[in-house]
C-alpha cells in the first residue's frame, strides 16, 4: 500500500532463454525426401524421352512430307503431260476444223465473187446499151436546140449590130463635139495658166533678187562686225602684252 491509499501494478520481468531447436528425422520425413528425389529424376527422364520421341516424329513426319511432296509432284508432272497431250490433240482437231472451214469459205467466196462478176457484167452492158440510147436522144434534142439558137442569135446579133452602128455613128458625132469644146476649154485654161506661171515667176524672181540683197547686206555687216571685233581683240592683248612688259 502506498501513502495515498492507492494500489501500484506489478512490475513483469522478462528473461531472454536460448531455444534449442533440434531436427529430428522421422521415417515420414526421409520417405518425403526420397518420393522428391524420384520424382524429380523420372521428370527428368520423361523429358529426355519426350524429346527424342519429338526428333523422332519430326524426322518421321518430314520423310512423311518429303514423300508426299514427292507423290504430288509426280502426280501433277503427270497431269500436266496429260494436259498438254489433250491440248495438243484438240490443237490439231481445232487446225483441222479451221483448214475445213477456210476451204469451205473460199469455195463459198469464189462462187459468190463469180456470180456478183457475171451479175455486174450483165448490169453493165445493160446500163451501157440504155446509155448510148439516152446519148443519142439528147444529141438530137441538142443539135436542134443548137441550130435553134444559132439562129436566133444571129439574128439577135443581126439586129444588135445595127442598133451598135446607129448609136457609133451618134456617139462619134458627140465625141467630136465634145473635143471641140474641150479643146477650146483646155487652150483658154493653158493661156490663162502661162499668165499666171509668168506673173509668178516675175513675183518670185523679185523677191528672190530682195532676199539675196537683203541676205549680203546682212552678210556684210556681220563680217565687219567680225572684223572690228578681231580688231578690238588684237589691240587689247597687245596693250596688256605691253602692260606686262613694263610691269
Amino acid at each position: 500500500m502506498g501513502p495515498g491509499g492507492g494500489s501500484q501494478s506489478p512490475k513483469i520481468k522478462y528473461v531472454d532463454q536460448k531455444t534449442d531447436i533440434q531436427k529430428i528425422q522421422t521415417d515420414a520425413f526421409r520417405q518425403q525426401t526420397k518420393l522428391g528425389e524420384i520424382a524429380y529424376q523420372q521428370n527428368k527422364n520423361n523429358m529426355r524421352l519426350g524429346a527424342q520421341l519429338d526428333r523422332t516424329n519430326a524426322k518421321f513426319f518430314q520423310s512423311q512430307n518429303l514423300r508426299g511432296i514427292r507423290q504430288t509432284g509426280a502426280q501433277t508432272r503427270l497431269n500436266i503431260a496429260s494436259q498438254g497431250a489433250q491440248t495438243r490433240a484438240n490443237i490439231d482437231k481445232q487446225g483441222e476444223e479451221t483448214r475445213r472451214n477456210i476451204r469451205t469459205t473460199g469455195k463459198q467466196e469464189r462462187a459468190t465473187v463469180r456470180t456478183q462478176g457475171q451479175q455486174q457484167r450483165k448490169a453493165i452492158a445493160t446500163t451501157g446499151q440504155q446509155t448510148r440510147k439516152t446519148r443519142k436522144v439528147e444529141g438530137k434534142i441538142e443539135s436542134g436546140l443548137i441550130k435553134d439558137r444559132g439562129t436566133e442569135q444571129r439574128e439577135a446579133i443581126k439586129e444588135q449590130t445595127k442598133g451598135t452602128q446607129a448609136i457609133r455613128g451618134t456617139e462619134g458625132i458627140e465625141e467630136r463635139e465634145s473635143i471641140k469644146e474641150q479643146t477650146k476649154g483646155t487652150q483658154a485654161i493653158r493661156g490663162t495658166e502661162g499668165l499666171e506661171q509668168r506673173k509668178g515667176i516675175e513675183t518670185t524672181g523679185k523677191e528672190q533678187r530682195q532676199t539675196v540683197g537683203k541676205t549680203g547686206e546682212e552678210t556684210r555687216k556681220t563680217e565687219l562686225q567680225r572684223e572690228m571685233f578681231r580688231r578690238y581683240k588684237e589691240n587689247r592683248d597687245y596693250e596688256q602684252a605691253q602692260s606686262q612688259a613694263r610691269a
